[in-house]
């Protein structure tokens, strides 16, 4: 609803012209949807299905792509496995078995773990913003997009809410499997915040049990590996100078991450007060607010469809 129209296969048959036209389009890698909303989804939906995801997956790798699959349930991420997919988002919202967790490690897939999705539900200390409440962030964000944070807060939510301990755990479990995790946010989902969010990722993965060190590996060197960004995700003579200078010891404390004293993109210092009140800003603003319109209109139209049908 928020991205479409969008090209689309029917099956198997269409998978080689439908890579080549993303290849021809510049695309780096390819993400499939592999979710038909019964697995605690908000409905139930069209998805592809696992022989024509095999497709896409062998013509993409023909081509030299790295595929992710988005999958939400441990049904779904052991269902991919045999179809060579490389990454897996996200971790799965119901509790991996022992032997699920070893058919994953086995595969030597990848799995985004977007545990962050968590703050855009009440917790246990009740509703509130987890961004606003860590002040170093809430600074950088701004104004504009912090209320855009405090607006999600006060949407209607479901009485029953997910169990966000059950991804938190099986993140756990896979990192103490060998799987690679990395790190990804999966905004803008409420409450979420393109960059900020990446230090609530952190912190979310170190409150699972997953160390400090290999969190920090997460969100650059493993993910720079997996998506083949050989030119950066490591500070070496040679690579990109994407760098970040925090005021702490993120190795041992993760919040460190917060305190940032200082940004390089490509070499070139960043104005850090620079995007506040800008022209990105307020394009960045704009595209949310176009997409969230989309999606209730479209909500809207089914919604009508729903109650003209005696049978819904």
């Amino acid at each position: 609803m928020m991205y479409a129209p969008f090209p689309y296969v029917t099956g198997p048959q269409d998978a080689a012209a439908f890579v080549a036209d993303r290849v021809a389009e510049g695309a780096t890698h390819l993400k499939v949807l592999y979710d038909d909303g019964t697995g605690g989804g908000p409905m139930p939906m069209p998805s592809l299905d696992v022989p024509t995801i095999a497709a896409l997956v062998e013509a993409a790798h023909r081509a030299g792509l790295v595929v992710a699959a988005h999958v939400s349930t441990a049904r779904g991420a052991v269902d991919l496995l045999p179809t060579g997919v490389d990454v897996l988002a996200h971790v799965p919202f119901d509790p991996l078995t022992e032997g699920q967790v070893e058919a994953i490690a086995e595969a030597g897939v990848a799995v985004i773990t977007t545990l962050a999705v968590a703050d855009g539900f009440p917790g246990e200390d009740g509703p509130g913003v987890p961004l606003l409440a860590r002040p170093a962030l809430g600074r950088l964000l701004g104004p504009a997009w912090s209320g855009v944070l405090e607006r999600q807060a006060d949407r209607w939510m479901s009485p029953e809410l997910p169990d966000f301990t059950v991804p938190a755990g099986n993140a756990r479990r896979l990192h103490e499997a060998g799987v690679r995790l990395l790190v990804g946010t999966d905004a803008p989902n409420p409450g979420t915040a393109h960059g900020a969010s990446v230090h609530r990722e952190l912190e979310r993965l170190v409150a699972a049990g997953i160390g400090p060190a290999a969190a920090l590996t997460a969100a650059t060197a493993r993910t720079a590996d997996v998506f083949g960004l050989r030119d950066r995700g490591r500070i070496r003579p040679g690579l990109r100078a994407d760098l970040v200078l925090v005021d702490g010891r993120p190795d041992q404390d993760i919040t460190s991450t917060q305190q940032v004293a200082a940004v390089w993109k490509q070499g070139v210092r960043a104005d850090l007060g620079a995007y506040v009140g800008s022209a990105d800003e307020r394009d960045g603003l704009a595209a949310l607010r176009a997409q969230t319109e989309k999606v209730m209109a479209a909500v809207r139209e089914r919604l009508a469809e729903f109650h003209g049908n005696p049978r819904s």
